[in-house]
């Protein structure tokens, strides 16, 4: 039998983490799949049945810190600092969202919002919005996480290069 995936893409957007965090659970509980194996138990409910599950795209998550602040810490580039005051990194480390999923080390600025000079909207807060998490009954292994500008968005592009172990 062959390796199964599954693959979600993008949240709503929601003015508040616990919004977001509801969505991304009522999602996960409602594509509850039977499980195929006794192993598919093993990685969460919208998992059951899947040996790989990625969730990618605009996760809407921001920073929690100033504009000024984040402006700074870019230029310096202090991706920790920034990725410390993180939304999504911050509920996931408290289990309250994305339970069992990982994300590769991010090592770029954030995502969002850009105006169409390229340079950050004063008017929202920047944020790590878009993102590929995943879990898996197997090791994942990520050669490439990265952002790049296509210009024909408020967001900068993200792109995961990686293989998993059969």
């Amino acid at each position: 039998m062959g390796k199964s995936f599954s693959f979600y893409k993008e949240l709503a957007s929601h003015s508040h983490v616990q919004e977001r965090n509801r969505e991304a659970n009522r999602i996960d509980h409602d594509l509850n799949m039977h499980p195929t194996s006794k192993s598919a138990n093993k990685i969460g409910k919208s998992s059951r049945g899947f040996d790989h599950v990625f969730w990618f795209g605009d996760l809407n998550y921001r920073i929690d810190t100033t504009f000024s602040m984040i402006m700074t810490l870019i230029e310096k580039s202090q991706f920790e600092v920034l990725l410390n005051n993180d939304q999504l990194t911050k509920e996931m480390k408290k289990h309250r969202c994305f339970k069992g999923f990982k994300e590769a080390e991010i090592s770029f600025a954030p995502t969002y919002k850009l105006k169409s000079n390229r340079q950050y909207d004063a008017q929202r807060i920047p944020g790590y919005t878009d993102r590929v998490l995943f879990k898996s009954q197997k090791s994942i292994e990520c050669f490439f996480y990265q952002s790049f500008d296509l210009q024909i968005s408020d967001h900068q592009a993200v792109m995961w290069i990686g293989a998993i172990s059969v």
